[in-house]
């Protein structure tokens, strides 16, 4: 499923931007984005405008959204790439179809106890362990598609797939006892990482089983939760709310200014501004934010093949 969809709104000036919403616990991200065309007055009849998301919170989850409201959606697949930060905790000693603590219990194994001299050093080779690039198999309850199907409805009908491991990286991590059935956690990881996979692998590590009990999103990127609006406070203000502005959101691409008629030049369909970039600048990664100088966020670039030659990914319209 799409996790953009168009919308009509009013005759006011369009929300665009990103809007940092804190989901609360027992809702979809898709429902939350139903409560917020109806709080922002969005789903009115006259224009389009888009509404989408920086990726998929489950319902048990709680913390950072990121919603891309018109023609912030344009820069979807940029935070979408973001490292996500998220803190909870594990119960240790139960492993369930769905790998966390809402699923079927699958293996227990109640006697499961660390000695306390030990505990201390263990946890440390345990975060030692999981660091780095590595490969993650994702939860058999997952929207991964599988033969055009999603995979937790293959699982649901008592077919789980066994899903091919993907690669991940976690950029650190932090474990603690919370008592000798729960490992609290924070980790920073990378896009396609399930954290569900993580707890599951964690308590094999340790010589048990394990699922997910708790999961908090607390940072997209540079955007923390601190930042975000419950949808109480959104209702309360409407479409006064607070935007990212896209530049902001592509702020951590690398920046290429150029000079207001060579933007406008570009917008002509004129390929001589990036025909001079390609022989003149260079820029690591496949994909750079345009600027006008001054400031301005005029759209994004990326590469055209293997070589140096730029292409146009947008432009904004002016």
């Amino acid at each position: 499923m799409s996790i953009g969809s168009d919308v009509g709104i009013l005759s006011e000036e369009p929300l665009e931007g990103a809007l940092l919403v804190d989901k609360p616990a027992g809702m979809t991200s898709a429902h939350v984005l139903r409560c917020l065309k109806r709080s922002l007055s969005l789903a009115s009849h006259g224009r389009r405008e888009r509404i989408g998301h920086s990726g998929t919170l489950d319902p048990m989850a709680t913390g950072l959204l990121v919603v891309l409201l018109g023609k912030a959606t344009r820069l979807q697949d940029v935070v979408l790439e973001s490292t996500k930060t998220y803190v909870g905790e594990i119960a240790l000693g139960v492993e369930t179809d769905t790998d966390d603590i809402t699923g079927q219990a699958v293996s227990t194994d109640p006697d499961f106890t660390i000695a306390q001299d030990a505990a201390e050093e263990l946890l440390r080779r345990t975060e030692r362990h999981f660091l780095g690039s590595q490969m993650q198999r994702p939860p058999a309850y997952s929207a991964i598609h599988v033969d055009g199907k999603r995979s937790y409805e293959l699982a649901r009908q008592g077919r789980p797939p066994e899903l091919e491991e993907r690669p991940i990286v976690i950029e650190s991590l932090t474990l603690e006892w919370i008592d000798p059935r729960r490992l609290g956690y924070r980790v920073k990881c990378s896009k396609g990482t399930y954290v569900r996979s993580l707890a599951r692998d964690i308590g094999r590590y340790l010589g048990t089983v394990a699922c997910l009990s708790a999961i908090r999103r607390t940072a997209t990127g540079r955007f923390a939760v601190e930042g975000a609006m419950t949808l109480e406070d959104i209702e309360q203000v409407g479409r006064k709310v607070p935007l990212i502005s896209l530049g902001t959101l592509a702020a951590d691409l690398p920046r290429i200014e150029l000079a207001a008629e060579e933007c406008r030049l570009l917008r002509q369909g004129v390929q001589r501004p990036l025909l001079r970039l390609a022989q003149t600048r260079q820029t690591e990664g496949h994909l750079a934010a345009l600027f006008r100088e001054g400031g301005c966020f005029e759209g994004l670039i990326e590469r055209a093949g293997q070589g140096s030659a730029w292409k146009i990914r947008f432009l904004l319209a002016r």
